[in-house]
């Protein structure tokens, strides 16, 4: 089972994730995707974390099957043929392999997971959202900031997420039909999300 969750800020879906992922026992990719990737493609890390679910459309792909040969460190700054595109594909390709290579079953965070493995045949696809004051105290309980910051940093990386999305998955972040189940952990907390998560997958999907 690949389990893929879309989230938005300060819903908990990173929490509900790892929670889920222990209980299930299975491999738990967050950042943990940019460290693979990084070591996958012989590149550094922080070449993946700069462009982190965030769509760049001034850079197209470069022929990303023609690059790959010759992917060497730097060389790719140096020669202006590394793009946001060629990063996504790298990354893809690495999420790829570890779906492919799990053997307990994986949950992947956010970085376009339901599109990226949509042609896996065990993949449950999971958006959290909550309600807007719940979203602001967690940002601000995790930020230390004021509610205003909170609110202008929930609409930025919202926005930043919904067009990652719209340019490499085709659209339609947080949308019900794109997703198996859209859940609000508002209703049930970090940790009654988690559970219910579980329990649906225990006792519906194997």
């Amino acid at each position: 089972m690949i389990i893929t969750i879309g989230r938005q800020l300060g819903s908990g879906g990173l929490q509900i994730g790892q929670l889920v992922a222990k209980e299930l026992g299975y491999d738990f990719y967050d950042k943990q995707l940019i460290t693979e990737a990084a070591r996958d493609s012989g590149m550094r890390e922080d070449f993946f974390s700069n462009v982190d679910e965030k769509a760049n459309k001034k850079l197209s792909a470069l022929g990303f099957l023609g690059l790959r040969g010759s992917f060497s460190g730097d060389s790719f700054i140096n020669t202006n043929s590394l793009s946001a595109n060629n990063l996504f594909l790298l990354q893809s390709q690495t999420m790829e392999r570890l779906a492919l290579s799990s053997e307990n079953g994986a949950v992947f965070i956010g970085r376009c997971a339901h599109y990226v493995l949509r042609n896996h045949k065990n993949l449950f696809r999971v958006f959290i959202t909550a309600d807007t004051e719940f979203r602001v105290n967690q940002v601000m309980n995790r930020n230390n900031c004021t509610e205003q910051e909170a609110k202008n940093l929930m609409e930025k990386v919202d926005r930043q997420r919904a067009e990652y999305n719209d340019f490499y998955a085709n659209g339609g972040w947080g949308v019900a039909s794109n997703y198996d189940i859209s859940i609000n952990s508002a209703k049930f907390g970090i940790e009654g999300t988690a559970k219910l998560l579980v329990d649906i997958i225990r006792n519906n999907l194997g």
